[in-house]
């Protein structure tokens, strides 16, 4: 029964992984066999966490959340009669309109918990996601997520559930204020860490020694020159198109 079970899963997971590979590349315009591969290149990973990787290993964590929601107490709340699984909450968090979906919210007989799955190998530091969440999700069906918890899908284990009470429509809210601030006022401070090598826009940060620094990151040495060259090239353009 377990085998077939697992089948099943393997099935689903590749027709759903080949579908998203076709979506995502006709979407970026990038072929699959040239997107970045994350993990560290290791006799059992040659290539680090490829395609083929994620192939098996995707239907195996797929498989063990399976397990855990089997085995757990914890229910998943609803909302109008549907389960609040990868839910829309986008909404108003002070003067600002912010997108959020959801992984889940679920519920352990006591307390509503804000779920978000990951499937890195490290465990999140902070919780502004989840808290942002939290203030999205009540002010949007009134249910209030008090903790907020990471599925780890590698380990295939819960997170124990962390408070969330700190993070209040007035907390969040000025938090977007500052960040809305610095774009506005163009104030952008590295913060490296772990996280960096997840980063979509890792090729343009001078801090990670981006490829593409000095194109877009004014803390590069040649940026100014950059812009002064880009600016000519504008010039040049237009001049030569009005001949």
């Amino acid at each position: 029964m377990a085998s077939s079970c697992q089948e099943d899963f393997d099935d689903l997971w590749r027709h759903v992984l080949a579908e998203e590979v076709e979506r995502v590349s006709q979407y970026s315009d990038i072929p699959a066999n040239q997107w970045r591969h994350a993990g560290r290149k290791t006799k059992d990973k040659p290539n680090g966490e490829d395609l083929s990787w994620w192939a098996e290993a995707g239907a195996q964590q797929l498989q063990g959340y399976a397990d855990w929601l089997a085995s757990t107490t914890w229910t998943f709340a609803e909302f109008n009669g549907e389960p609040l699984i990868e839910a829309n909450i986008s909404g108003q968090i002070g003067d600002h309109f912010v997108k959020g979906f959801l992984d889940a919210v679920m519920h352990d007989g006591e307390r509503y918990i804000l779920v978000d799955y990951k499937s890195g190998s490290r465990t999140p530091f902070g919780l502004m996601q989840l808290g942002c969440y939290r203030v999205m999700l009540r002010n949007l069906t009134g249910i209030d997520a008090t903790h907020g918890s990471f599925f780890m899908t590698r380990k295939s284990e819960m997170t124990e559930p962390a408070e969330l009470h700190k993070y209040t429509d007035e907390y969040v809210g000025r938090i977007f204020n500052q960040f809305n601030l610095a774009v506005e006022n163009e104030v952008f401070l590295p913060n490296e860490g772990s996280h960096c090598w997840s980063c979509d826009v890792r090729s343009a940060c001078y801090v990670q020694g981006g490829v593409d620094a000095y194109k877009y990151d004014p803390d590069h040495p040649s940026y100014n020159l950059q812009q002064i060259a880009d600016k000519n090239a504008i010039v040049e353009g237009n001049t030569n198109g009005n001949v």
